[in-house]
């Protein structure tokens, strides 16, 4: 149901939005990897600094849900800036079960369309809970589409 809603949000918000500016949000979706901490996701970035973002991300599976804060660094890998290098870090916390919460990194690649307002990036983000237990994960590969305004 959680996979309808955000798929169907992300539709509306796409058919409603009028401008296709290269803007400062984004919202999107994230496949995950790791299923401890959700594998399919909504994810909302905001730039407030030329090459800083804050990304949050909100990750469900069918028993456990998550919220994931970063804070993002970008560095263009060619002259347009649409392939960029990204790294950051951050905290997280998850529900259901035993609660959880930890830290979190991430590395990655975003790719900017030219013609169109979207990205698409590939990203690993290695975690280390520290509520409840201490316990590294470091499997967690990302693949996110977002829709820029």
């Amino acid at each position: 149901m959680m996979k309808k809603l955000a798929f169907l949000f992300l539709i509306v918000l796409i058919f409603e939005t009028n401008s296709f500016s290269q803007g400062r949000n984004a919202v999107g979706l994230r496949i995950s990897s790791n299923y401890d901490l959700g594998d399919l996701g909504l994810t909302f970035k905001h730039r407030f600094k030329v090459n800083t973002t804050i990304e949050g991300i909100a990750n469900f599976n069918n028993s456990f849900s998550s919220i994931t804060g970063l804070l993002e660094k970008y560095k263009s890998l060619t002259s347009t800036t649409r392939l960029q290098f990204l790294y950051g870090g951050g905290a997280y916390v998850g529900f259901g079960g035993a609660t959880r919460a930890g830290i979190a990194g991430i590395l990655g690649l975003c790719y900017n369309f030219k013609d169109i307002p979207f990205d698409l990036s590939i990203d690993w983000m290695p975690t280390c809970q520290i509520v409840n237990d201490v316990h590294p994960y470091f499997n967690s590969l990302g693949l996110s589409i977002r829709f820029k305004f």
